[in-house]
């Protein structure tokens, strides 16, 4: 995991730097039309948001991502801000991850957080 911390849904910032964080969210089915936002925290600070209307009786996927300036230590996390969102919690439906920017010509260090059932 390259110096990254995975724990009840959060991600642990191994050192300081520039990152590139991003989610993917899958939501399920609903019976009525729901606006649901999605917003990423580093702590108490908002990284991202996303609003996403929901369609009576249709999935929908939400996903965003950008580059910011991170502490060690910092803890990233995702919260569905909805009304009755219900989401698909599946591998290839719903997660959130970290890559840490490098210097030109050398790799970065890239983590997948999954939420496991």
């Amino acid at each position: 995991m390259d110096g990254f911390e995975f724990s009840q849904g959060q991600l642990r910032v191994p050192m300081d730097g520039r990152y590139y964080v991003y989610f993917q969210l899958y939501f399920s089915p609903s019976l009525q039309k729901n606006p649901n936002r999605v917003a990423m925290f580093a702590g108490n600070r908002l990284l991202l948001m996303i609003q996403k209307g929901m369609e009576a009786h249709a999935a929908e996927t939400g996903y965003a991502g950008g580059v910011f300036q991170l502490k060690a230590g910092d803890m990233i996390y995702v919260k569905v801000l909805g009304y009755g969102a219900k989401m698909w919690i599946g591998p290839n439906h719903s997660y959130f991850g970290a890559y840490m920017s490098s210097k030109v010509g050398t790799p970065g260090k890239a983590f997948y957080a999954q939420e496991s059932h």
